[in-house]
């Protein structure tokens, strides 16, 4: 392990962690759903975390 590695493993312990408990969003259905009225990226942001909570 290079220096870079150990500072960032040191600095963020929970990265990479996080990223493989909660799987990416569906990126076309969210840019389907904001050129619906009324949805917004916030209101798209708290539907996403309701249905993938972290494990």
């Amino acid at each position: 392990m290079n220096d870079d590695n150990a500072l960032t493993a040191l600095l963020f312990p929970g990265d990479s962690k996080a990223a493989a408990e909660r799987p990416e969003p569906d990126w076309a259905r969210i840019h389907a759903e904001l050129k619906k009225k009324g949805v917004t990226k916030q209101l798209l942001w708290q539907e996403y975390l309701e249905s993938k909570p972290p494990i």
